[in-house]
């Protein structure tokens, strides 16, 4: 379908919203690197990566907070952006829909991460059930915060006692190599795969409070 937005272009945006948050940054500050060490923080990524689509895709409709009501699922659940084409002057027809998912590395020992992504896909697969060609996607960002530092308390830098947990453990993950193999693990008797990552593209580190941090992104649409 011609209006859809590449997967691509999703990854080629998240990598401007990276290189536009460290030119909002000084010698002192790193914006990327305090939104993500001090909250989960898909909401920021949603909202900028929802603007620079309206912006490019003028005769799409960029929701945020989608709500879509459907004849067959009486619902108020809303998605985190929904890409839409004009059918008549008030009636819009989903094409995409595209969910955000941030959890830091550690999380991913957890079964909650993959119970998530489950979710969405068969929330997703439900209430589009009756429309055809409604493509799915899950934009995923881990945050690796690195360096041990212990004069600071679990409420400035989110989870650090877990964070700090996982840097000590005797057998420690590789980030991102381990997340890769994960994903594809989980993946591979599904009707999603894993399209791409941005291993080679993932940010920057950056510094907030002495603690180095950096994000993985990864995407996970439908198979064809």
């Amino acid at each position: 379908m011609q209006n859809r937005i590449p997967v691509t272009e999703l990854l080629n945006s998240i990598s401007e919203i990276i290189d536009q948050a460290k030119q909002n940054s000084t010698a002192t500050f790193d914006e990327f690197a305090y939104i993500f060490a001090t909250s989960k923080s898909e909401s920021y990524i949603r909202d900028k990566l929802a603007i620079q689509l309206q912006k490019r895709h003028i005769n799409l409709i960029i929701a945020r907070e989608f709500l879509h009501k459907s004849e067959r699922q009486k619902s108020n659940i809303r998605h985190d952006i929904g890409v839409l084409e004009r059918v008549s002057g008030k009636d819009a027809r989903p094409l995409q829909i595209i969910e955000l998912k941030n959890w830091y590395c550690h999380d991913v020992r957890q079964k909650k991460v993959w119970d998530a992504i489950q979710t969405d896909m068969k929330r997703i697969d439900e209430i589009f059930a009756e429309m055809h060609g409604v493509e799915s996607i899950i934009i995923v960002c881990f945050t690796h915060v690195m360096n041990k530092v212990t004069d600071l308390h679990d409420g400035i830098i989110k989870y650090q006692d877990d964070i700090n947990y996982d840097l000590q453990r005797k057998n420690p993950l590789k980030y991102p190599e381990d997340i890769t193999s994960y994903f594809k693990s989980k993946l591979k008797n599904t009707n999603y795969t894993l399209n791409f990552s941005l291993e080679d593209r993932y940010s920057p580190k950056g510094k907030y409070l002495n603690r180095e941090i950096r994000n993985y992104f990864y995407v996970i649409s439908k198979k064809k």
